[in-house]
């Protein structure tokens, strides 16, 4: 006849002071007396078996990686790239200025017209142009609005200037 027991031991096991910040956890090693050991923890409220070896939990092993912010930091600046770039391009189709022969020209719309020519200051302009632009700015409100010259009639004039000023900077 032989004696079968079975006998189940809980250690709590504290480390001492001077160990500092252990990394990993290993069992003690039992006497050789004992034929067969099983090393368990408890996880989520249930016993498994484990190593005799294991590494504690909430602990980080090994330094985390750094080539996913690397990576991320990448897509963030590509991202704010391509964004500038479209701004850029929006704003670059939306500051074309299109000019319009007024369906009636008044000296009032002939004279925004040419002052907002000469304010947007377009590249197809030369600077002798913007002179003569100036110029005829000047003597239009001169013409029309000084206070010593009689009532004018350039409404077939003040047409032809716009229609030719348009097509300057057009």
């Amino acid at each position: 006849v032989n004696a079968v027991s079975e006998r189940t031991w809980l250690l709590t096991l504290k480390p001492g002071d001077d160990v500092g910040e252990p990394l990993s956890f290993r069992f003690p090693k039992p006497t050789e007396l004992v034929a067969k050991t099983a090393f368990k923890q408890y996880r989520d409220a249930d016993l498994v078996e484990v190593d005799s070896e294991l590494a504690l939990a909430g602990i980080v092993l090994g330094p985390a990686p750094i080539w996913p912010w690397i990576a991320g930091c990448a897509v963030v600046v590509l991202l704010g790239l391509g964004a500038w770039r479209l701004a850029k391009l929006d704003d670059g189709q939306a500051t074309v200025p299109v000019y319009r022969v007024p369906d009636i020209c008044t000296p009032f719309a002939v004279i925004d017209l040419l002052q907002r020519i000469d304010a947007d200051r377009p590249r197809a302009l030369a600077a002798s142009h913007r002179d003569q632009l100036q110029g005829i700015i000047r003597d239009l409100e001169r013409i029309h609005f000084a206070p010593d010259t009689g009532q004018a009639n350039g409404h077939g004039e003040l047409q032809a200037i716009a229609r030719d000023w348009v097509g300057k900077v057009s």
